[in-house]
């Protein structure tokens, strides 16, 4: 269980004259939690021996090399896809042709 830190109902700014709450809290505490394993799972990563590609600004390592991490993890992602659509298209047991 991750706990955002968002209270029950998650909006966290009551209005005069609004029956309900509203701004939701979560989206904080949650992105702050993702980022946080992120990190760590980079840290296991690069001590065993097999550092994670990152996608990092072009203020800290230039606009080329940024653009070459962003075409390399593009590609792989679109490597990655391609398998899941390899059979679309082709008769199935759950087709409605068969």
């Amino acid at each position: 269980v991750l706990d955002s830190g968002a209270p029950v109902g998650d909006a966290m700014v009551t209005i005069e004259n609004l029956p309900t709450p509203v701004a939701p809290g979560s989206t904080v505490g949650s992105c702050m939690l993702i980022n946080c394993i992120k990190a760590e799972v980079a840290n296991l990563l690069t001590k065993a021996g097999h550092p994670p590609k990152v996608l990092t600004a072009a203020a800290i390592v230039g606009a080329e090399k940024a653009a070459e991490l962003f075409q390399s993890a593009y590609d792989e992602h679109a490597h990655r896809i391609a398998r899941m659509y390899e059979k679309v298209g082709i008769p199935s047991y759950v087709s409605e042709n068969n």
